[in-house]
């Protein structure tokens, strides 16, 4: 029974990781595209 019990835990654990991971580099891809537009002349793409 214990060792089902770390089982689960061990799957639970892997799973959250991966999410986290996987949010992680969601973030890390959308700061680099906000530098990237930071970094372009003022007046490219500006509505006002």
């Amino acid at each position: 029974m214990s060792s089902t019990l770390s089982f689960v835990f061990a799957c639970f654990a892997f799973v959250y990781a991966a999410s986290i991971e996987s949010k992680y580099k969601k973030l890390e891809k959308r700061v680099k595209e906000l530098e990237n537009k930071g970094s372009e002349p003022p007046d490219q793409n500006s509505d006002s």
